[in-house]
């Protein structure tokens, strides 16, 4: 992923079977996990200083930025396999990362509730609930598609 002060790189994902894209993407939210853990105490604390609104401003749009670069990295992974999913890679991406951000912090008042969930869970959450059924597969909860 781009730092904030240099320009995301758009790269291509090469071609992988289905087991190692799903490894792929379990690596990236491990890294993420990891990222957003280890940053939210500083997160917290630059918006509890800012008392400046301009220099407030600033902080939220180089985050928005950040997370800009971080949904295109997703979306990038996610992509070869678009076809076989029903929302856009751009769509997935953003899921997996609220789903991330959800189990990393603390919005709820409850850690436990979605923190318990390995990155794998996480993922396959995402995959599982978004991928194409055709009409004679069963989802999971025992209806079709």
């Amino acid at each position: 992923m781009a730092g904030v002060s240099e320009p995301a790189k758009r790269r291509r994902v090469p071609a992988m079977a289905p087991e190692e894209r799903r490894a792929a993407l379990i690596a990236v939210v491990d890294l993420l996990r990891w990222r957003l853990s280890a940053n939210e105490p500083l997160v917290a604390a630059i918006r509890k200083m800012a008392g400046d609104p301009a220099a407030g401003q600033e902080f939220l749009e180089r985050m928005q930025e950040t997370r800009r670069a971080m949904l295109a990295g997703i979306a990038a992974v996610i992509e070869p396999d678009a076809a076989l999913l029903r929302r856009d890679p751009r769509s997935a991406a953003r899921l997996l990362l609220m789903m991330v951000m959800a189990s990393v912090h603390n919005g709820f008042g409850d850690r436990t509730a979605l923190g318990g969930l390995s990155s794998a869970e996480v993922v396959s959450l995402v995959l599982d609930g978004l991928l194409v059924r055709t009409p004679d597969e069963t989802a999971p909860t025992g209806g079709s598609r």
